[in-house]
This record gives structure tokens, C-alpha cells and sequence, in this order.
């Protein structure tokens, strides 16, 4: 399937003139006189136009689905609404050039930090989408992990977790740091160490303050096994 730009330079190409934007009598009379004449001298261009904009809306047509489908994946893999409407049209930011080509590679984990709003959230998400098309994914808030590993479902929630092809644990830092959180934390994220499990890390935290909330053993750990990076900039929120 062709894309927009190919498409559109092909309706520019037939030089059809443009309905005015301000229908005055004066603008309508002019744009009939160049229409007449731009048929005259195009006899098959009302047809090729025609077809060309009936391309553009089978595109269209195609690009809503395949949002559609994108969506369907990254709400079952848990990822929020609004991180997920972003994730399906981001903005280029270093962030995302970061997660794309760690996704690209070998690396088991993969941890962005640094400030609030520079799309880290929405970094993680787009790999997220990408790695639903072919294996397991969970996205999980790191505020969420000690309570739903506490929860009813408890043991299968622990099980997929540490075991999920792809977890994206966001915003690191936000959990309660209670003995209980940090142990659940710790448990999951050795696990996935161990077993080179892909993992995703974001947090507004430094280097410094992640290491020390993880504590300096599985910080080592997550360090000798990760693309870190710390972003800073203004948020684009």
C-alpha cells in the first residue's frame, strides 16, 4: 500500500484546482472559469482525481484498523488509556530513539530515567506495542506491584510477571517503600534478571536515587544487563 506523501504528491501533480475556502460569489466564479479550463485540458482528471482521493481513504480505512488493533493489544497488556492514545502517535523525542534501538538489540533491560514529562512513559509503551504483535507483555505501575502481588490473584499475577516475554515496570519510585514493597520489587526483578527476561524501567529518579531505592546489589545487577540513560529537557505534557 502506498503512503500519504506518495499519494498526495500525485493529486498535487494533477494541478486540480482547490474549491475555495471562502465560497463568494466572485471566488466561485473564478474557481468554475479554472476548473472548466483545467478539464479542457485534462479530459480523464476528474476520473484520476477521483481515484486518488478513494486511495487516500482505503489508507485511511487500513492505518484506523491497524490503530484499532494496536490499541486492543496494549489495553490487554495493561497499558493506561492515555499513555496508550500517545504511544500510538508519539512525538519524536530522545527518549523514544533510545527505547526503539534498545528494542532493536540484545539487551535484556532497558532503564530511562530522569525528568518528568520528557516521554519515557510513552518510549516504553511503543516498544510495548511493538513486542504485543509477538510476545507476552505486561505493563505494570510500579506503585501497583506490591499491591496486586498482595491481591487475590497474588500467585498467578507473580507468576506472569516474572515470567512475561516483555515487562515495562513505570515510574519507579512511586511504590510505597515499605519492607513488603521492596522485598515483591526485589523478588521480581532478580528473577528477571536471572533468566535475561526483557525488561523496561522508567523513573523520574537520578541514577543515584534509583540505586539507592533499589539497593546497591540489584542496582549492579540491573546496571551490568541494561542500556541506562537519564534524560532531562522540557516536558511535553
Amino acid at each position: 500500500m502506498r503512503t500519504y506523501d506518495e499519494i498526495n504528491a500525485d493529486i498535487a501533480a494533477l494541478g486540480r484546482p482547490a474549491f475555495p475556502v471562502i465560497p463568494s460569489l466572485v471566488a466561485l466564479g473564478r474557481w468554475g472559469h479554472a476548473i472548466a479550463e483545467w478539464r479542457n485540458n485534462n479530459p480523464d482528471g476528474d476520473a484520476r482525481w477521483e481515484l486518488l482521493l478513494r486511495e487516500l481513504d482505503d489508507l485511511e480505512v487500513a492505518r484506523a484498523a491497524a490503530r484499532r488493533t494496536e490499541s486492543l493489544g496494549g489495553s490487554a497488556a495493561g497499558i493506561p488509556s492515555r499513555t496508550l492514545t500517545a504511544a500510538l502517535d508519539p512525538k519524536p523525542t530522545p527518549a523514544l530513539a533510545f527505547a526503539l534501538e534498545w528494542w532493536a538489540g540484545e539487551q535484556p533491560w532497558c532503564v530511562m530515567l530522569g525528568a518528568t514529562g520528557v516521554g519515557k512513559s510513552t518510549a516504553a509503551a511503543v516498544v510495548a506495542l511493538k513486542a504485543c504483535a509477538q510476545k507476552s507483555t505486561l505493563w505494570v505501575p510500579a506503585a501497583e506491584l506490591a499491591v496486586r502481588a498482595g491481591g487475590f490473584d497474588g500467585v498467578a499475577f507473580g507468576r506472569r510477571v516474572k515470567s512475561v516475554d516483555l515487562l515495562v515496570l513505570d515510574d519507579v519510585g512511586q511504590e510505597h517503600a515499605s519492607d513488603f514493597a521492596r522485598s515483591v520489587m526485589a523478588e521480581v526483578l532478580m528473577h528477571r534478571h536471572e533468566n535475561g527476561e526483557r525488561t523496561v524501567l522508567t523513573s523520574n529518579l537520578t541514577w543515584q536515587a534509583f540505586s539507592a531505592r533499589m539497593g546497591l546489589r540489584l542496582a549492579d545487577r540491573i546496571r551490568s544487563a541494561a542500556r541506562v540513560s537519564e534524560f532531562a529537557g522540557r516536558s511535553l505534557r
